[in-house]
Parts: C-alpha cells; sequence; structure tokens
C-alpha cells in the first residue's frame, strides 16, 4: 500500500522493504550502497519475519528504529 504525504511516497512495512528487496537487484553497486544506509533499515514492524528484525536492526547500526 502506497500513501503520499508531503509529497513523498510512504509505504507500509512490507512493501517498504518489497521496494528496498527490488532496488537491490538492479546491480551490485546499489545492494552495496543499500547496506551501506543504515537509515533505510529503522524502520520495523512486529509483524516482519524474525530474521527480517534481526537483519533491520544490524544493518541500521545507530539509527534510531521506528517501530511499528
Amino acid at each position: 500500500m502506497r500513501e503520499v504525504v508531503g509529497g513523498s511516497t510512504c509505504y507500509s512495512i512490507p512493501d517498504y522493504y518489497n521496494v528496498i528487496t527490488q532496488t537491490r537487484l538492479v546491480c551490485r553497486r546499489w545492494t552495496v550502497a543499500l547496506e551501506g544506509m543504515p537509515e533505510i533499515w529503522a524502520r520495523i514492524s512486529l509483524d516482519m519475519d524474525e530474521r527480517l528484525i534481526d537483519l533491520a536492526i544490524s544493518r541500521s547500526v545507530h539509527s534510531p528504529l521506528i517501530i511499528t
């Protein structure tokens, strides 16, 4: 589900990580870039698979977590 807020597109948490996954498939360079951006991994939903939560927490490094 997408929602436009203040000119930006907001995705539900599952859709958000689907977009990240699809973007990572573009090329190795994009994968490395996304994995090096802790702020994009800081969104977590308690409905997510435990492995994805662990991955997101480890990649979010010191970014403040947004938990829904």
